[in-house]
């Protein structure tokens, strides 16, 4: 066992010490200027995130979910129904209701976490407008093309929740090229952030200027006092677009450092009878924004994770999810429950996420690893009782 001992957070923001000079200077010039809203930054984030993803253009929001309800706003879908996975965050689902819409939630392909194009097909209706797919935990599906056909041909929109996905690949393709429009979130504990926000990428001017539109009231063009349509205050700061500009320089560098502890949790792992690593599918390179791992039947996920933080002083992260969306009580009476959802329940039940971050050290994964193994141990109180 590893004598040190280390604190580990289930996840860790990376602000490299060379950026930070840099950002508190920027910091300082727009103090003094007073634009902290709305300025060149903004439109900087915006220029480059579009060119890094490959589509024409990029909108900026203050979060992930509001990147997501400006992309189904402008799209229309009011009245309609759009269809979902049901192993996602709360804020895919939520953002089709509190866009007009009907969200009808799809099992999903345990082995690759998202729904095949059979399981998605069982939920087209005349009333279906469009399918989002949700790139969990970094993986985009390899059905991801036969996914798109499957949209074009049954006439319906299909959409990215990008939010997990930065630099993550698929046969070479970025997330956010699959689409016709895709939301990424920027949250603290993502892969590159601005402490909160949200992009959108698309090739769609009409769109991007809806978008742009309804996150700033309603308004077109610049400040003004004319509203044309009942938008929202969506915007970022200044702040935030200048943390998001230096966060996106190093984005492959962030998958990189974050791939290196995966693939030594991979080897680590590798025959553990009680624990053992979720395979990539083929053809995929994932941004490793969690890092999923399989656990037996007999483990009580809960006990492990306290023995973790109690004796270790290890934190796990959130599983990706722990209940699925046709569990959520919120969703009770406005969602289609649809038929059964027996894959995403076994995913959900049976797996952990443990810690890494793009700061993380090998001899902190090594830690990590040595610990859970002897939370594991048969003598560990991390077992379900038996019946």
């Amino acid at each position: 066992m590893n004598k040190k001992r280390f604190k580990i957070p289930a996840a860790k923001v990376y602000v490299p010490d060379a950026d930070i000079p840099r950002i508190l200077t920027l910091y300082r010039k727009i103090l003094k200027n007073g634009q902290l809203a709305w300025g060149n930054y903004n439109t900087a984030l915006e220029e480059g995130f579009a060119r890094y993803v490959g589509t024409r253009y990029a909108v900026t929001a203050n979060s992930g979910a509001s990147a997501l309800e400006l992309i189904l706003r402008a799209r229309g879908i009011t009245g309609k129904e759009v269809i979902v996975p049901t192993n996602t965050n709360f804020a895919t689902a939520a953002a089709v209701v509190l866009s007009g819409g009907k969200p009808v939630f799809c099992d999903c392909d345990s082995y690759n976490l998202s729904p095949r194009p059979d399981q998605i097909g069982r939920c087209i209706t005349k009333k279906t407008a469009g399918f989002i797919i949700v790139h969990i935990g970094g993986i985009i599906t390899p059905d991801i093309d036969a996914i798109a056909k499957l949209c074009k041909d049954k006439g319906i929109f299909f959409m990215e929740d990008a939010s997990h996905a930065h630099s993550s690949l698929y046969d070479g393709r970025k997330a956010g090229r699959f689409s016709e429009f895709s939301a990424f979130s920027m949250f603290g504990s993502k892969v590159i952030t601005c402490g909160e926000g949200g992009i959108i990428t698309t090739d769609s001017k009409k769109i991007r200027d809806l978008c742009e539109s309804l996150r700033n009231q309603g308004k077109e063009g610049g400040n003004n006092d004319v509203h044309y349509r009942m938008g929202s205050t969506y915007r970022v700061t200044e702040f935030q677009a200048i943390l998001g500009i230096y966060q996106l320089k190093r984005v492959i560098e962030f998958r990189k450092l974050r791939e290196r502890i995966a693939l030594f949790y991979d080897r680590e792992l590798a025959g553990s009878e009680l624990i053992r690593p979720f395979l990539i599918p083929g053809g995929v390179t994932s941004s490793y924004y969690k890092y999923i791992a399989w656990i037996d039947k007999s483990v009580d996920r809960e006990k492990l994770k306290k023995t973790l933080k109690e004796k270790y002083d290890i934190a796990l992260s959130a599983p990706v999810y722990k209940v699925p969306c046709h569990l959520q009580p919120v969703f009770k009476g406005i969602a289609d429950p649809g038929g059964n959802f027996k894959e995403a329940e076994y995913f959900c039940d049976n797996h952990i996420c443990l810690p890494i971050s793009s700061a993380m050290t090998r001899d902190e994964a090594a830690y990590v690893v040595e610990s859970v193994k002897k939370a594991l141990s048969r003598g560990g109180n991390v077992f379900k009782k038996k019946a």
